[in-house]
């Protein structure tokens, strides 16, 4: 994962093919409206922060913390079931 994400790299990211008819497609971005949302969402339960240096959000330390445990207990649950 990158250290710092802004909604326009998001948007980028989930962005996908304008169909213009007989011409050729090209790239759109998404719509940052989810995106925006969804990151200010997380920065109110503490997982994301502002980076006030280089702008957009980056991941706070509970957050890696969080984040590490639910992959651990995934992990262990799909070793159960195998």
């Amino acid at each position: 994962m990158r250290k710092t994400v802004g909604v326009g790299s998001l948007r980028k990211v989930h962005g996908g093919r304008k169909n213009r008819g007989s011409a050729p497609s090209h790239h759109v971005d998404a719509s940052g409206s989810v995106d925006r949302k969804i990151m200010q969402s997380l920065e109110k339960i503490g997982v994301l922060e502002q980076d006030e240096e280089k702008g957009g959000r980056r991941i706070t330390q509970s957050g890696q913390r969080d984040l590490d445990r639910i992959a651990r207990t995934t992990i262990e649950e799909d070793e159960d079931d195998e």
